[in-house]
């Protein structure tokens, strides 16, 4: 974990250097900070510092400990006040009135929607596979043919990006991720990472496939409203994909936690001596451990939790098919809903983003010129 977090700062390091080195070419210059984006920056900062915190511990603490009340409250406060400052300025930095909208409201809420879709690979997969005991060193395949997938996700949504239509590789994407974490669910205590190849590059594809078209809406709606927007824009997207990714990881560890609660109770129900199968794996687990152990107590001690072990791992492994299925329901209605607009209309002939459109192509225009 060291070597990672070197790595993380000399990359940090390599793209500081790079703005240095690459620097831009001359252009307009004009005053935009003023002294009231001071504390509005520091707000801004500790609101989602604290969200992040809270996100990232309560799964780790649990939901009840104290002092997540307090970083929830700070997250409040801080967002609060930036929110209260922008919104009583004549030149705010983040326009509430413009992010209020309908429309950047739903394009923040679809963002953050696919990273918490995105989360059954970082969360439920990954965490299959530790609770079957794979290592990092196991897995170098399964990461390197998820790369190519992200790779080729990238150089596809560049490819097929259409400023006329930019739901439908949403919705192509979103199908994606319901399909693959439906399929999923087939997983048991035998699963192999090669066993999830085709569904993990699947879900690794869809990723960066539909972050493209969110982002060039967004822009497009940011360039159209004015430059002065983008701020704005770039501001509430990228709070969308870190609160959304942090905000799906959470959810599913909780639920994880509880199906996997559930899972062992019932299956602790059936652990009883009455139980002629249990009596079985019991003898049996007892007979593999005897030549190691000549007492008696020890051979039945070590023989239950060795059976423990095994039950363990099995509510695990069903308590992350819950999960899949969960990220399945959820790309299901999330694909319904997009799907319904986008559908009327395709039908009426209107396109939503016409008037940004009609913008972009008399600015290209102006530039040509």
């Amino acid at each position: 974990m060291d070597h990672v977090f070197q790595f993380q700062f000399a990359m940090s390091l390599l793209g500081f250097g790079l703005v240095y080195w690459l620097r831009l070419p001359p252009g307009l210059r004009k005053g935009t900070f003023e002294k009231l984006d001071i504390p509005s920056i520091a707000l801004f900062m500790l609101g989602v510092g604290a969200l992040c915190a809270f996100l990232v511990q309560g799964r780790i603490q649990w939901w009840d400990t104290p002092w997540l009340g307090y970083a929830l409250v700070a997250a409040i406060i801080g967002l609060g006040g930036c929110f209260l400052i922008e919104a009583n300025r004549k030149s705010p930095m983040l326009d509430l009135s413009w992010l209020s909208s309908r429309a950047i409201l739903g394009l923040a809420a679809i963002g953050a929607t696919v990273r918490i879709l995105v989360a059954e690979q970082g969360f439920g997969a990954s965490g299959l596979f530790a609770a079957l005991g794979y290592g990092n060193e196991q897995l170098t395949g399964y990461f390197w043919i998820l790369a190519g997938a992200t790779f080729g996700g990238v150089v596809l949504s560049v490819v097929r990006l259409d400023p006329k239509d930019l739901t439908r590789p949403v919705l192509f994407a979103v199908a994606v991720i319901c399909v693959a974490a439906f399929a999923d669910t087939r997983t048991g205590v035998m699963t192999r990472p090669q066993d999830l190849y085709a569904t993990q590059a699947a879900i690794a594809f869809a990723a960066v496939f539909a972050m493209g078209p969110i982002m060039m809406e967004g822009m497009l709606r940011a360039l159209a409203a004015g430059q002065s927007y983008v701020i704005s824009f770039i501001a509430v997207f990228s709070l969308s994909q870190s609160i959304g990714g942090l905000a799906g990881i959470s959810l599913l560890s909780a639920f994880h936690t509880i199906r996997l609660k559930t899972h062992l109770i019932d299956a602790g129900s059936t652990l009883t001596l009455g139980n002629s199968k249990f009596a079985e794996a019991l003898s049996n687990a007892v007979q593999r451990v005897a030549p190691a152990q000549a007492d008696p107590a020890l051979q039945q001690q070590a023989a239950a939790s060795n059976i423990s072990q095994q039950v363990g791992r099995e509510a695990a492994v069903l308590a992350f098919n819950d999960v899949f299925f969960l990220i399945g329901m959820l790309a299901a209605a999330t694909f319904a809903v997009l799907a319904m607009p986008w559908l009327i209309n395709k039908i009426r002939g209107h396109n939503p983003l016409a008037k940004e459109l009609a913008f972009l192509e008399a600015m290209l225009a102006r530039t040509r010129k």
